[in-house]
């Protein structure tokens, strides 16, 4: 079923439907746009406030505007959704969409308990379709010149690695990302899912993970910073920092990487050292 999709995808655009129309979702309309309405085309924008829906409608140019994410499903002019609601409400609208035969991009984090998040899998193999989180750091032309050195041995087999990601986040009083439970946490589950996936992408699977948080309840309910510490089965070591209340509005993420032939780092630019040219040059 999905080769069929595929190949179909490649005679004509693939059409979206647009489950969530929040703050998030302004991101995937404007990478829809980039990719060009040859490649894929937004059918409908789907949400419980219409006025954020005909927004999305308006930006994106789909003709069909509806407030039941039920009702794209139902609509056979759609290839696949794009989900970008609440955390808390991923699992359910994954689960019908797959069991609707229609593929899946769904935001991060993919759900906010490892039962949801599991369904969703089961439930997307079972129906042969595609389910991906939106993990957008991978795509990045930085990060894959990394994974690219990592690849052809510049920098040998990953020993020690740091990543931190800072900004200041202010969420104002009764919205859902101040709930811990609709969040699925705080500033770790929501920001630090996306510098995890990019560690386990350059490095490998987890063996062991500990954490330290820091909360504000003022703020939210979640954590607004923290440490957290990992072992991968390789035997590499990484150190993952999270901060929502950096006192700067800007939004910094940092990257270092050091294995047995060289390392890397991402500040100011994209900067190696290895044994094979055994000074620092820029890569980017």
């Amino acid at each position: 079923m999905v080769d069929a999709a595929r190949r179909r995808a490649m005679s004509r655009p693939l059409r979206i439907g647009l489950i969530g129309c929040g703050g998030i979702s302004r991101a995937h309309v404007r990478a829809m746009q980039i990719l060009g309405r040859e490649t894929v085309q937004v059918v409908a924008t789907c949400d419980v406030e219409e006025a954020l829906a005909q927004e999305r409608a308006r930006e994106s140019g789909a003709e069909i505007v509806l407030t039941d994410w039920r009702e794209v499903l139902k609509r056979e002019d759609i290839d696949a959704v794009d989900i970008c609601l609440p955390h808390d409400l991923h699992a359910e609208a994954a689960i019908a969409a797959a069991q609707a035969g229609k593929h899946i991009l769904v935001e991060k984090p993919i759900a906010t308990t490892l039962e949801d998040g599991w369904a969703m899998v089961r439930a997307a193999r079972e129906a042969g379709v595609v389910l991906m989180t939106a993990f957008v750091e991978r795509f990045e032309a930085e990060n894959q010149r990394v994974k690219q050195l990592l690849d052809e041995g510049w920098l040998g087999a990953p020993i020690l690695a740091q990543v931190d990601h800072l900004q200041n986040v202010v969420v104002p009083p009764g919205h859902w990302v101040r709930s811990r439970q609709r969040l699925g946490g705080g500033a770790i589950a929501s920001a630090g899912c996306h510098r995890l996936d990019l560690l386990r992408w350059f490095i490998g699977e987890v063996e062991w993970v500990s954490a330290e948080t820091y909360y504000e309840p003022d703020r939210m309910e979640g954590e607004v910073a923290g440490v957290v510490n990992l072992q991968f089965t390789c035997g590499a070591l990484a150190t993952m920092s999270i901060n929502w209340m950096s006192p700067h509005r800007a939004f910094y993420r940092k990257l270092w990487l050091e294995g047995t032939e060289g390392c890397v780092h991402n500040w100011n630019g994209l900067h190696v050292f290895s044994r094979k040219k055994p000074e620092w040059w820029r890569a980017s």
